[in-house]
């Protein structure tokens, strides 16, 4: 019986540890919060933190970590979480490398220049939600090259080739 009420002790130290481990990153691009860029939070971040991005003009990402990314203003309001190409050609505004990955309130705008808005690549893109997010003015919306679970809900799609493009590569 001692035994046992040691390993529960055990596992229940760990579970809390790994819950306090969790931090909540802000994003600005005009400073005031963590950092001004979306890319620098997610190198900063850890798996299953959460990163609050406030209204503003931002650059493309990859993100290759199990994150929460949350625009802390609407998409189609007066200042939304805007990620758009820098003046240089980029291929992708989002790659998603990483499961358990949450987007949600994004304005993603291709600027009628950018081949992918979305891109999930390798297999292990999976478990991956996006949700009340606008995509447009990209060649493809989203692409999703994983094997993992895409789950996209309540997003504006417009101004794209094809919204959606699931795509095997035969790995």
């Amino acid at each position: 019986m001692e035994k046992k009420l040691e390993f529960t002790a055990f596992f229940l130290f760990f579970l809390l540890i790994s819950f306090a481990s969790a931090a909540t990153w802000t994003v600005d691009d005009s400073g005031g919060a963590n950092f001004t860029t979306i890319q620098a939070a997610i190198d900063a971040a850890s798996n299953g933190d959460k990163i609050l991005v406030h209204g503003g003009n931002y650059e493309g990402f990859l993100i290759n970590k199990a994150l929460n990314l949350t625009a802390l203003t609407s998409p189609s309001g007066n200042n939304p979480v805007n990620v758009s190409p820098p003046n240089s050609s980029v291929n992708t505004l989002i790659e998603i490398s990483s499961n358990n990955v949450v987007i949600n309130g994004f304005k993603i705008d291709g600027n009628g220049t950018v081949d992918f808005g979305m891109h999930f690549s390798g297999l292990l893109a999976g478990n991956v939600n996006i949700s009340k997010n606008i995509i447009f003015g990209n060649e493809i919306g989203l692409q999703h090259n994983g094997t993992g679970t895409l789950n996209a809900t309540s997003n504006n799609w417009g101004n794209c080739g094809p919204d959606f493009s699931p795509y095997n590569n035969g790995t």
